[in-house]
């Protein structure tokens, strides 16, 4: 008997925590944080739910329906909690939590949310349980979101214990197209890539066109050779200008460094694997040249460059690296017999370091940029314009640069603005930012046009840009939806009272995939109690969790949870005013 009251009892008491969730959850204050949340995580922790399944799918329900799962993952990730997935035990909300995963995973969610479902999904999954659901989704996705799929395997830990027979068969009959191919680079199983000649172009081409860029880390030969593209590891003699040799400098520094290529000797005669570790070699070799030379001289960069021209013709990814090349310090590195940048029997290098000195010669570019006519010729032009040219330049020349990039397919545009605004981070001090005035601009600017301008200007002007041109920007070019969501995010004054968001439109970039870069600087923040009017913004964005981003919304829930606490009485005050420690009163004796 005492079992069954026991058992009834226990009942009763979770019966009554689930009701009380559900008023918790709902109330003003606490619903716009993620502490009735966790706090319901907590509770199905508890092994006293195993004895009621009922209470578990309610609590579960009430925690986690709608927005609930979102908003408590965006909460558990603020700076002073667990970065970790959510955990469950298995019969306590373990099995719910999973599917609930799986669920969201297989609808194609945002990559920060995903990322976030892929941690929990992980930490509440066996491996054979994560490759098994990864595995039965592939018949089913539609070739577009293939790419997709793969950084999601790579995330829940399945794509790396696969065997590249086992990638081949996985996908046999699909397109095994640059998107395929490159993501499956990102995601380190180059093996597979380099088995094959034909994927092997495939990636080499895309490295040499700015589709395809990695770090560091891998020992493939196609990621040493994209390695080996990248202006950055050249570049890094800018900031230290030694005398000892460039590869000095990058063995010091892990992100640049190179490790040792490791390569079969029968991919070794593969034509495009050959003459991408020609390429490595000759950066290598290029890289015994000091840091110092790298840093004043054309030199080791026109050698490098020529080279790479001499194998592989005239591609985006030295275009790039001229670029960089062209922003060396040397009164005596002029150029002068190099005058026509377009003239593709001349070293590029120098070609584009008499460019870059001028930047301020509008009549000069008038002659160059109508030239352009062969996409290459285009990007060129385009780039090391963009990167250079003064602000009289940039406003003489934006009605004959404005075709060439609106011509440019989807591709070339987006690897033309990767390169311009990489360039810009490498340059940094050595290319200024420009301001002109913003109303003195015709009204039909297009949107690339816009924001390739706007990467060069200073803040204030490409907040008039945006404002002028692009507030109601409703497209979906993501390079355009970044810039439109990064200025709608009004990043500048977030941490303050004055800030006005366009939630309208981080929530239509957010919707198309975009997920702009300050939001990845929403990290720590000092503790300060917000205005009324910011606690009621915060507040909206937490109720509509799953149209923003999940640091705005950690930003959000964090806003609202410190006004929450502003409100909380200290228990010393209220032990105080009720007096529940006073000595008690004692009467005299009659």
């Amino acid at each position: 008997m005492s079992e069954f009251s026991t058992i009834l009892l226990n009942i009763v008491v979770l019966a009554s925590l689930v009701d009380r969730l559900h008023e918790l959850i709902a109330e003003k204050g606490f619903a716009s944080t993620g502490h009735p949340r966790s706090l319901a995580m907590t509770l199905l922790s508890d092994w006293v739910f195993t004895q009621h399944p009922k209470s578990v799918r309610e609590v579960f329900d009430v925690a986690l329906n709608g927005g609930g799962f979102r908003l408590l993952l965006a909460a558990s990730g603020t700076s002073h909690r667990s970065t970790g997935g959510i955990t469950l035990p298995r019969k306590c909300g373990g099995d719910l939590l999973l599917d609930r995963c799986f669920e969201i995973l297989r609808c194609s969610p945002p990559s920060d949310y995903a990322s976030r479902v892929a941690e929990t999904a992980r930490t509440n999954a066996t491996p054979d349980e994560l490759r098994k659901f990864w595995v039965d989704e592939i018949p089913g996705r539609e070739e577009k979101t293939v790419g997709e799929w793969l950084w999601l395997g790579n995330l829940l830990g399945v794509l790396q214990g696969l065997t590249a027979g086992e990638i081949s068969q996985l996908f046999s009959g699909r397109t095994l197209d640059r998107r395929f191919l490159t993501m499956l680079m990102h995601v380190s199983r180059a093996d597979f890539v380099e088995a094959d000649e034909a994927r092997c172009a495939v990636v080499a081409a895309s490295a040499l066109d700015c589709h395809y860029s990695t770090g560091p880390g891998g020992e493939g030969v196609l990621e040493g050779f994209a390695t080996s593209l990248d202006p950055a590891r050249y570049a890094r003699a800018f900031e230290v200008s030694v005398q000892a040799p460039l590869a000095e400098v990058w063995k010091r520094d892990e992100s640049l460094a190179l490790p040792g290529l490791h390569v079969l000797p029968a991919r070794a005669q593969q034509p495009t694997l050959y003459k991408c570790l020609s390429t490595v070699e000759g950066s290598n070799a290029a890289a015994l040249r000091p840091a110092s030379e790298w840093a004043s001289q054309l030199g080791p960069w026109n050698d490098f460059v020529e080279s790479c021209r001499s194998l592989w013709g005239d591609h985006l990814s030295l275009f790039f690296l001229a670029n960089v090349a062209a922003g060396i310090r040397s009164s005596a590195e002029k150029a002068n017999g190099f005058p026509d940048l377009l003239d593709g029997s001349k070293p590029l290098c120098l070609r584009s370091r008499y460019a870059r000195l001028r930047a301020g010669s509008a009549a000069w570019w008038q002659k160059q940029v109508p030239a352009a006519k062969a996409s290459g010729d285009q990007l060129l032009v385009a780039l090391i314009l963009l990167t250079w040219g003064s602000s009289n330049t940039l406003v003489a020349l934006f009605e004959l640069l404005q075709p060439i990039l609106d011509s440019l397919t989807t591709d070339d545009w987006h690897a033309l603005f990767r390169c311009l605004r990489r360039s810009l981070r490498l340059l940094q001090g050595r290319t200024p930012r420009v301001s002109f005035a913003v109303q003195s601009l015709p009204g039909g600017l297009l949107p690339r046009t816009v924001v390739a301008l706007a990467a060069r200007t200073r803040a204030s002007v490409a907040r008039e840009l945006y404002d002028r041109y692009l507030s109601s920007y409703k497209g979906a070019d993501p390079y355009v939806l970044d810039f439109c969501q990064e200025q709608a995010l009004d990043s500048e004054n977030i941490r303050t009272g004055r800030w006005k968001p366009n939630l309208e439109q981080v929530a239509l970039a957010y919707a198309r995939g975009v997920v702009s870069h300050p939001y990845h600087a929403l990290g720590p923040r000092a503790y300060y109690y917000a205005p009324r009017a910011k606690v009621t913004l915060c507040e909206s964005i937490v109720a509509d969790a799953e149209r923003f981003p999940m640091q705005l919304v950690a930003h959000a829930e964090a806003i609202c949870r410190d006004a929450l606490a502003s409100k909380i009485v200290p228990v010393a005050e209220v032990a105080k005013k009720e007096t529940w420690f006073a000595e008690p009163e004692v009467k005299p004796n009659d």
